[in-house]
């Protein structure tokens, strides 16, 4: 039994405003513990504005396989270390628009996954949870493919991370341009990640495959972190990040915290202006394209 709410839609502009109440406590039957309150699968043309959500037991809004999509004026609500109850999760969706939403929640503020491109979120609050994320991808050794993201005028506070690319080992295919700009972070443990090696909890044995991320922007990243690394770029072995770029990063302690050092592992890209802290770690320029396996970089997405 399905139990989301699909939008089988085509061609059709919807727009919802109304109020939407999903309390967990009313909720007598554990057979919705999987229910998302919004789902839009195989949609055309869809405006989702004027909502509020509040506690959906898992995603709150989630598009799959959707295009032309439009989110605007909404709240999402529940409370902070709720799990996986992601505000709004897009995978393989094009051309879709977040805006002028305030999201509250235990999970990532606005997930990305695979097959997704030309996303524009902007002007959003997202208060606790785990930020801003492009994935995980590529788990199970699958392909992923994400491009052309644009993350603009935003602001992230009480969260375990600001904006995040998270990608598994064994993956292929590729994160391409994605640029986040003008983000404000207030109280974040990991303001800027990017992680190749992610791993759920469940043990992950080493591989050589990888997502490629590739076409990195961060300009104007301004706040305060707390209890770990505020600039952290764990890339892949043999799938180095490249073309990673920062610009006008200014990311300083939380009061009662010390400052920490940035943490890289086999990133390549530069520093238009000086970062607080410095980024010494960053390589610049490209990779050497020994012991680089090419394979994984000339993946066809």
């Amino acid at each position: 039994m399905q139990t989301s709410i699909l939008g089988l839609l085509r061609h059709v502009s919807l727009s919802l405003s109304i109020s939407l109440f999903f309390s967990v406590v009313s909720l007598i039957s554990h057979r919705l513990a999987y229910l998302q309150a919004l789902r839009f699968y195989g949609s055309y043309n869809v405006t989702v504005k004027d909502i509020r959500v509040i506690n959906s037991p898992q995603t709150h809004i989630k598009f799959d396989s959707c295009d032309g999509v439009k989110v605007r004026n909404i709240s999402i609500l529940s409370p902070p270390y709720s799990p996986n109850t992601d505000g709004i999760h897009l995978q393989n969706t094009q051309d879709a628009e977040i805006c002028d939403s305030y999201i509250e929640n235990g999970d990532d503020c606005v997930s990305v996954q695979t097959g997704s491109s030309n996303l524009a979120i902007h002007d959003i609050t997202c208060d606790g949870g785990h930020g801003i994320s492009v994935g995980g991808l590529g788990r199970g050794q699958t392909q992923a493919c994400v491009s052309n993201i644009t993350v603009q005028d935003v602001v992230i506070r009480n969260s375990q991370n600001g904006v995040r690319i998270k990608t598994w080992q064994g993956g292929f295919g590729s994160v391409r341009s994605v640029t986040y700009k003008n983000i404000f972070v207030v109280n974040i443990s990991n303001p800027i990640i990017i992680d190749q090696f992610y791993c759920d909890g469940t043990k992950c044995k080493n591989q050589s495959s990888a997502v490629q991320v590739s076409g990195i922007n961060y300009h104007n990243i301004r706040g305060t972190y707390s209890k770990s690394s505020p600039l952290h770029f764990a890339c892949s072995d043999t799938v180095p990040c490249t073309s990673i770029s920062l610009a006008q990063v200014v990311l300083l302690p939380q009061h009662g915290y010390y400052v920490d050092d940035p943490f890289c592992w086999n990133i390549y890209g530069n520093s238009e202006t000086p970062t607080i802290p410095p980024l010494h770690c960053l390589q610049h320029g490209t990779p050497p394209s020994k012991g680089i396996k090419q394979s994984s970089i000339d993946d066809s997405c």
